[in-house]
């Protein structure tokens, strides 16, 4: 049981269960008596029971007895039984008790409950009633009305629901934490008996709050320190790239140092660029415009670029896409960009003569494939999967893929480029349109990215 409410729940029921039971294995067995008036009305009825079966039993003999069966037994003043057997040996201990002491007298045996009383009938006659009443043993379960164990199962439901309440509102604030909202922090009641759940969880609940607010800080001066270093890059770069041309006019002789110190310097341009967008991009909560475009107008912009690139490096794109009058809302520059970065890694990893595969599909049964006609347009989930047949990735790696800067091993031995911030936008461009990505290794070798968005096919007249 995963559940902390279903263990706390399940576990305050069966301690609930265990008393009753204890309880009843814990009662006593035997008749405790009845005090008072109670037990006044009792000694009335079995003198009445006893004058009149006496007085049948003087005019009829054993026959006047009969109508009693074997639950009532007289015995006369010396303890002999009357128109009955001999009685047993645990009856007659009673019977001689209840003759010494005078009080009625029980015992409870075999699933039989015997008691003898003395009764009197006129001045100086005196008889005893043995009574029996047959009767099973107590069970282990407690005789209960029937709504017990709705009700006991009702008040530990709320009972668990209330006590557990806190510890639910920090489970959901930690994911919504380790999702990426900074800003989720925890109403702690301003006094500690004010709520269920205790001090400690209330403590527990304030620590959360104080850790929230140190890793916000933390974050926000990352995200500060290298937007103002990027920042500051930018001038000495642009007077290192000012100074080259000034030596390639001075120096022509030198023209292919420089050129080479040239790429270096654009390279350091890009990655400084990089980071910024990424910088800008984490501090958002929405994509900063709400546009609507459809997603072949993002891939009719994508794909010259993407296949030109391809065939530089001897391989080639294809596209096939049964959702492309699917309409997406957010900036459609930003998702672009996104899936640039994505297909333009897996072009870098791909081999001369190989291809790289792009697939757009749509949920069948939102995507209403038969083309029925509808008045409004439906919403609907955009599956992209931009495959390659490169190296892949090690599989305890794929999850760190998206982290900002970087670079599994084995990507770092060849001359394929990049910095390691290409996919760490593509993931937050995504997340900011609604959307999940996620990769996984090819049968056969190679990398599968899978992007999901939210969308909505047109409506159908």
């Amino acid at each position: 049981m995963r559940s902390f409410f279903l263990q706390f729940f399940l576990s305050f029921w069966v301690i609930t269960c265990g008393i009753f039971i204890a309880a009843t294995l814990l009662s006593p067995q035997d008749d405790p008596g009845s005090p008072g008036e109670v037990r006044s009305a009792l000694d009335l009825s079995a003198d009445a029971l006893a004058t009149t079966s006496i007085a049948q039993y003087r005019e009829h003999g054993c026959a006047g007895l009969a109508p009693l069966g074997k639950e009532s037994t007289f015995a006369d003043s010396n303890g002999n039984p009357i128109c009955a057997p001999p009685f047993e040996k645990p009856v007659a201990e009673l019977l001689r008790q209840t003759r010494k002491e005078g009080h009625p007298v029980s015992l409870r045996a075999d699933g039989i409950w015997v008691q003898v009383r003395q009764v009197s009938i006129g001045n100086n006659e005196r008889y005893y009633l043995v009574q029996r009443i047959s009767g099973e043993h107590r069970p282990w379960w407690p005789h209960l009305p029937v709504v017990a164990i709705p009700v006991s199962l009702l008040v530990t439901f709320l009972f668990a629901y209330i006590l557990t309440r806190p510890v639910r509102a920090l489970r959901l604030a930690f994911r919504r934490f380790s999702a990426g909202d900074m800003d989720v922090r925890l109403d702690v009641p301003p006094s500690r008996w004010k709520d269920f759940g205790g001090a400690d969880v209330r403590t527990l609940m304030i620590d959360f709050n104080h850790m929230a607010d140190r890793v916000k800080e933390l974050v926000e001066a990352q995200k500060l320190l290298i937007r103002d270093i990027s920042h500051e890059l930018r001038s000495p770069l642009a007077r290192l790239q000012v100074a080259l041309e000034l030596a390639r006019e001075e120096a022509p002789e030198s023209t292919g140092l420089l050129d080479r110190v040239g790429v270096e310097a654009d390279r350091l341009n890009a990655l400084i660029g990089e980071t910024l967008r990424l910088s800008l991009m984490e501090s958002l909560r929405q994509p900063p415009s709400d546009e609507t475009f459809a997603l072949g107008e993002i891939f009719a912009l994508l794909l010259p670029d993407m296949r030109f690139e391809a065939e530089a490096r001897g391989s080639r794109v294809v596209y096939s896409s049964a959702c492309d009058a699917v309409m997406l809302r957010g900036q459609g520059e930003m998702l672009r960009r996104a899936l640039e970065n994505i297909v333009r890694n897996a072009i870098r990893y791909t081999p001369a003569g190989g291809t790289v595969e792009i697939a757009a599909t749509c949920d069948a049964h939102a995507g209403n494939p038969l083309g029925v006609s509808t008045a409004t347009p439906i919403p609907i989930w955009i599956d992209i999967v931009i495959a390659d047949r490169g190296p892949g990735i090690p599989e305890q790696y794929l999850s760190d893929i998206f982290r900002p800067f970087y670079r599994v091993d084995m990507a770092r031995e060849g001359t394929t480029g990049g910095f390691g911030v290409g996919l760490a936008i593509a993931e937050r461009a995504v997340h900011l349109h609604s959307g999940s990505i996620r990769v996984e290794n090819r049968r056969g070798g190679g990398l599968s990215v899978i992007v999901q968005l939210p969308g909505l096919a047109p409506a159908i007249s």
